[in-house]
């Protein structure tokens, strides 16, 4: 048969309004799915996180598949882990600072349409694949004291994308100096006053 995948389901994570979510070694994925045949992947489905997330133990992934499906942080994120984000033709929206309490590890977008973040403090940016408008509304801070390769080629800061928009300030440093950025769009950057 040549059957259409199914469509995933939404997931949607809450818990009481002072409380954290905490994410430990953790993979969450809503992705379509897959066709039989020439059938077509199902859509993926919007991952939303509503309260403060904690990043305890070992790496975060959350995936919702190559056929959409926005993933949306509403408050906070924290703690010294890797988190990659991956939202195929969907969205990523990270509302609140992400790791301005306990700086994050590696935080890697592998895809998405758009990128919406406030303040970023992390030991490396990575987007490695964007379709659409980066949008960065807050400081990122980039600070890694055993250094990665750093190179040309493994910078600490790397946002693949077709626009970006840089409305605040981005610095790097390294425990050898500063680190690379590198900055990938095929149609425009912006960059605002505060973001020189």
């Amino acid at each position: 048969s040549n059957a259409n995948g199914g469509a995933a389901g939404t997931i949607t994570l809450t818990t009481h309004a002072d409380g954290v979510i905490t994410l430990d070694n953790s993979t969450i994925t809503a992705a379509g799915g897959a066709g039989d045949g020439s059938g077509t992947q199902g859509a993926g489905a919007n991952i939303t996180f509503s309260n403060a997330v904690a990043l305890t133990t070992g790496a975060a992934t959350i995936d919702t598949g190559a056929t959409g499906g926005n993933i949306s942080f509403n408050n906070t994120v924290n703690g010294g882990q890797a988190l990659t984000l991956a939202s195929g033709t969907g969205d990523v929206t990270l509302t609140g600072a992400v790791g301005t309490t306990t700086r994050l590890g590696t935080l890697t977008i592998s895809s998405a349409t758009n990128v919406t973040a406030a303040a970023i403090s992390a030991n490396r940016l990575l987007q490695t694949g964007g379709s659409g408008t980066t949008t960065l509304n807050g400081v990122v801070d980039i600070s890694f004291v055993a250094a990665p390769e750093n190179t040309a080629a493994d910078p600490a800061i790397r946002i693949v994308s077709d626009q970006l928009a840089v409305n605040s300030s981005i610095t790097t440093q390294l425990n050898t100096g500063g680190g690379n950025i590198e900055l990938i769009q095929s149609s425009q950057i912006d960059i605002a006053a505060d973001g020189d």
